[in-house]
Protein backbone atom coordinates (compact mmCIF):
# COMPACT_ATOMS: atom_id res chain seq x y z
CA UNK A 1 0.00 0.00 0.00
CA UNK A 2 1.72 3.57 -0.93
CA UNK A 3 0.75 6.67 1.00
CA UNK A 4 0.10 10.07 -0.42
CA UNK A 5 0.28 13.33 1.35
CA UNK A 6 -1.35 16.15 0.30
CA UNK A 7 -1.33 19.38 2.11
CA UNK A 8 -5.21 21.33 2.37
CA UNK A 9 -5.61 24.95 2.63
CA UNK A 10 -7.95 24.63 5.29
CA UNK A 11 -8.56 23.76 8.84
CA UNK A 12 -10.87 20.21 9.65
CA UNK A 13 -11.27 20.40 13.44
CA UNK A 14 -11.62 16.48 14.17
CA UNK A 15 -9.29 13.75 12.94
CA UNK A 16 -10.54 10.57 11.27
CA UNK A 17 -9.56 7.25 10.42
CA UNK A 18 -10.79 4.73 6.86
CA UNK A 19 -9.32 1.92 6.00
CA UNK A 20 -9.51 0.10 2.65
CA UNK A 21 -7.55 -0.50 -0.95
CA UNK A 22 -8.04 3.87 -1.30
CA UNK A 23 -9.50 6.59 -0.30
CA UNK A 24 -8.52 8.89 2.98
CA UNK A 25 -6.69 7.51 5.73
CA UNK A 26 -6.03 10.37 8.68
CA UNK A 27 -6.32 13.61 8.77
CA UNK A 28 -4.08 15.43 11.60
CA UNK A 29 -5.46 18.85 12.76
CA UNK A 30 -7.03 19.17 9.43
CA UNK A 31 -3.46 20.51 7.62
CA UNK A 32 -2.32 17.30 5.87
CA UNK A 33 -4.59 14.27 4.33
CA UNK A 34 -2.71 10.59 3.56
CA UNK A 35 -4.63 8.71 0.27
CA UNK A 36 -3.56 5.03 0.38
CA UNK A 37 -3.43 3.92 -3.12
CA UNK A 38 -3.11 -0.09 -3.62
CA UNK A 39 0.51 -1.21 -5.23
CA UNK A 40 0.49 -3.99 -7.35
CA UNK A 41 2.23 -7.17 -5.75
CA UNK A 42 5.87 -6.53 -7.47
CA UNK A 43 7.04 -9.75 -8.78
CA UNK A 44 10.83 -11.30 -10.04
CA UNK A 45 11.44 -10.94 -13.95
CA UNK A 46 11.80 -14.47 -15.65
CA UNK A 47 14.81 -13.97 -16.82
CA UNK A 48 17.51 -13.58 -14.07
CA UNK A 49 20.20 -14.90 -12.79
CA UNK A 50 19.15 -17.44 -10.40
CA UNK A 51 16.75 -18.96 -13.16
CA UNK A 52 19.90 -18.45 -15.88
CA UNK A 53 21.82 -20.70 -13.29
CA UNK A 54 19.33 -23.36 -13.02
CA UNK A 55 19.19 -23.71 -17.26
CA UNK A 56 22.99 -24.01 -17.55
CA UNK A 57 22.04 -27.32 -15.37
CA UNK A 58 20.20 -28.67 -18.55
CA UNK A 59 22.73 -27.76 -21.03
CA UNK A 60 25.36 -29.55 -18.58
CA UNK A 61 22.84 -32.51 -19.32
CA UNK A 62 24.57 -33.45 -22.36
CA UNK A 63 28.22 -32.21 -21.66
CA UNK A 64 28.23 -35.17 -19.00
CA UNK A 65 27.02 -37.85 -21.03
CA UNK A 66 29.33 -37.36 -23.92
CA UNK A 67 32.22 -37.01 -21.58
CA UNK A 68 31.37 -39.91 -19.54
CA UNK A 69 30.54 -42.54 -22.38
CA UNK A 70 33.49 -40.86 -23.94
CA UNK A 71 35.82 -42.14 -21.25
CA UNK A 72 36.00 -39.45 -19.30
CA UNK A 73 34.78 -40.08 -16.34
CA UNK A 74 37.20 -37.75 -13.77
CA UNK A 75 35.84 -34.62 -16.76
CA UNK A 76 32.42 -36.07 -16.13
CA UNK A 77 32.59 -36.08 -12.85
CA UNK A 78 33.92 -32.28 -12.45
CA UNK A 79 30.38 -31.35 -14.67
CA UNK A 80 28.37 -32.97 -12.06
CA UNK A 81 29.95 -30.94 -9.45
CA UNK A 82 29.53 -27.78 -11.55
CA UNK A 83 25.71 -28.78 -11.44
CA UNK A 84 25.95 -29.14 -8.09
CA UNK A 85 27.56 -25.53 -7.39
CA UNK A 86 24.94 -23.79 -9.94
CA UNK A 87 22.19 -25.78 -7.59
CA UNK A 88 23.37 -24.26 -4.35
CA UNK A 89 23.96 -20.45 -5.85
CA UNK A 90 20.53 -20.40 -7.65
CA UNK A 91 18.39 -20.97 -4.84
CA UNK A 92 20.41 -19.05 -2.57
CA UNK A 93 21.05 -15.73 -4.95
CA UNK A 94 17.04 -16.05 -5.58
CA UNK A 95 16.46 -15.59 -2.02
CA UNK A 96 19.06 -13.02 -1.31
CA UNK A 97 17.86 -10.72 -3.68
CA UNK A 98 14.28 -11.74 -3.93
CA UNK A 99 14.59 -13.19 -7.23
CA UNK A 100 12.39 -16.42 -6.22
CA UNK A 101 9.76 -17.19 -9.21
CA UNK A 102 7.32 -20.30 -9.39
CA UNK A 103 9.11 -20.64 -12.84
CA UNK A 104 11.79 -21.08 -11.18
CA UNK A 105 10.92 -23.21 -8.15
CA UNK A 106 9.36 -25.62 -11.31
CA UNK A 107 12.77 -25.72 -13.03
CA UNK A 108 15.20 -26.24 -10.56
CA UNK A 109 14.16 -29.57 -9.36
CA UNK A 110 13.50 -30.15 -12.97
CA UNK A 111 16.97 -29.94 -13.79
CA UNK A 112 18.23 -32.21 -10.48
CA UNK A 113 15.92 -34.59 -11.29
CA UNK A 114 17.14 -34.97 -15.50
CA UNK A 115 20.79 -34.18 -14.12
CA UNK A 116 20.52 -37.33 -11.95
CA UNK A 117 18.73 -39.47 -14.00
CA UNK A 118 21.41 -39.27 -16.67
CA UNK A 119 24.00 -40.14 -14.22
CA UNK A 120 22.23 -43.14 -13.22
CA UNK A 121 21.73 -44.00 -16.81
CA UNK A 122 25.08 -43.41 -17.35
CA UNK A 123 26.44 -45.79 -14.75
CA UNK A 124 23.75 -48.55 -15.36
CA UNK A 125 25.09 -48.72 -18.75
CA UNK A 126 28.46 -48.80 -17.80
CA UNK A 127 27.78 -51.52 -15.26
CA UNK A 128 28.14 -49.64 -12.17
CA UNK A 129 24.84 -50.28 -10.31
CA UNK A 130 22.09 -52.46 -9.96
CA UNK A 131 19.15 -52.51 -12.45
CA UNK A 132 16.89 -52.64 -9.39
CA UNK A 133 18.47 -49.64 -7.93
CA UNK A 134 17.93 -47.74 -11.34
CA UNK A 135 14.81 -48.37 -11.77
CA UNK A 136 13.11 -47.47 -8.55
CA UNK A 137 15.21 -44.27 -8.82
CA UNK A 138 13.65 -43.39 -11.97
CA UNK A 139 10.40 -44.62 -11.26
CA UNK A 140 10.58 -42.27 -8.58
CA UNK A 141 12.32 -39.30 -10.52
CA UNK A 142 10.05 -39.69 -13.47
CA UNK A 143 6.70 -39.39 -11.30
CA UNK A 144 7.49 -36.41 -9.82
CA UNK A 145 8.62 -34.89 -12.73
CA UNK A 146 4.80 -35.78 -14.17
CA UNK A 147 3.64 -34.92 -11.06
CA UNK A 148 5.00 -31.27 -10.86
CA UNK A 149 4.30 -30.67 -14.67
CA UNK A 150 0.83 -31.81 -14.75
CA UNK A 151 -0.02 -29.51 -11.85
CA UNK A 152 2.13 -26.30 -12.58
CA UNK A 153 -0.13 -26.22 -15.93
CA UNK A 154 -2.93 -26.41 -14.08
CA UNK A 155 -2.36 -23.54 -11.67
CA UNK A 156 -0.76 -25.43 -8.51
CA UNK A 157 1.65 -23.44 -6.84
CA UNK A 158 4.91 -25.59 -6.53
CA UNK A 159 6.50 -26.86 -3.72
CA UNK A 160 10.45 -25.62 -3.16
CA UNK A 161 12.89 -28.20 -2.39
CA UNK A 162 12.62 -29.33 1.65
CA UNK A 163 14.97 -30.40 3.79
CA UNK A 164 14.93 -33.69 3.29
CA UNK A 165 15.21 -33.51 -0.91
CA UNK A 166 18.97 -31.71 -0.01
CA UNK A 167 20.02 -34.19 2.09
CA UNK A 168 18.91 -37.12 -0.35
CA UNK A 169 20.44 -34.86 -3.39
CA UNK A 170 23.93 -35.00 -1.25
CA UNK A 171 24.00 -38.58 -0.64
CA UNK A 172 23.24 -38.90 -4.01
CA UNK A 173 26.29 -36.75 -4.99
CA UNK A 174 28.45 -39.11 -2.58
CA UNK A 175 27.13 -41.99 -3.99
CA UNK A 176 28.03 -41.18 -7.68
CA UNK A 177 31.51 -39.85 -6.48
CA UNK A 178 31.97 -43.32 -4.96
CA UNK A 179 30.64 -45.22 -8.23
CA UNK A 180 32.56 -42.97 -10.72
CA UNK A 181 35.91 -43.02 -8.82
CA UNK A 182 35.04 -46.59 -8.70
CA UNK A 183 35.58 -46.79 -4.64
CA UNK A 184 33.41 -49.26 -2.22
CA UNK A 185 30.15 -48.51 -0.53
CA UNK A 186 29.07 -46.54 -3.76
CA UNK A 187 26.00 -48.28 -4.13
CA UNK A 188 25.14 -48.94 -0.54
CA UNK A 189 25.01 -45.15 -0.46
CA UNK A 190 22.96 -45.06 -4.02
CA UNK A 191 20.17 -47.37 -2.43
CA UNK A 192 20.24 -45.03 1.06
CA UNK A 193 19.35 -42.25 -1.23
CA UNK A 194 16.58 -43.69 -3.32
CA UNK A 195 14.98 -44.75 0.46
CA UNK A 196 15.52 -41.35 1.20
CA UNK A 197 14.01 -40.09 -1.79
CA UNK A 198 10.78 -41.99 -1.52
CA UNK A 199 10.57 -40.54 2.27
CA UNK A 200 10.89 -37.05 0.20
CA UNK A 201 8.15 -37.63 -1.91
CA UNK A 202 5.54 -38.40 0.44
CA UNK A 203 6.71 -34.79 2.35
CA UNK A 204 6.37 -33.07 -0.92
CA UNK A 205 2.66 -34.40 -1.83
CA UNK A 206 1.52 -33.54 1.89
CA UNK A 207 3.25 -29.85 1.46
CA UNK A 208 1.77 -29.95 -1.97
CA UNK A 209 -1.59 -30.54 -0.58
CA UNK A 210 -1.52 -27.72 2.22
CA UNK A 211 0.24 -25.27 0.38
CA UNK A 212 -2.86 -25.34 -2.65
CA UNK A 213 -5.62 -25.63 0.06
CA UNK A 214 -6.49 -29.55 -0.35
CA UNK A 215 -6.23 -30.60 2.97
CA UNK A 216 -9.61 -31.20 4.34
CA UNK A 217 -10.24 -29.67 7.60
CA UNK A 218 -11.42 -31.90 10.30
Amino acid sequence: MRYIWYHLPVTIERDFTRSGTGGIIKADNGLAIAIAEPMAEWEAPAVNVPNLLTMSRFVLIPVFLALFLDGHPIWALIVVFAAGITDMLDGYIARRSGLVTQIGIMLDPLADKLMMLAVVGALLAAGEIPWLAAGAMAFREVGMIAFGTFFHFRGKRTVPANSFGKLTTVIYYLAIVLLILDRPGGVVALWIAVGLSFVTSFVYLASFKELNGETKSA
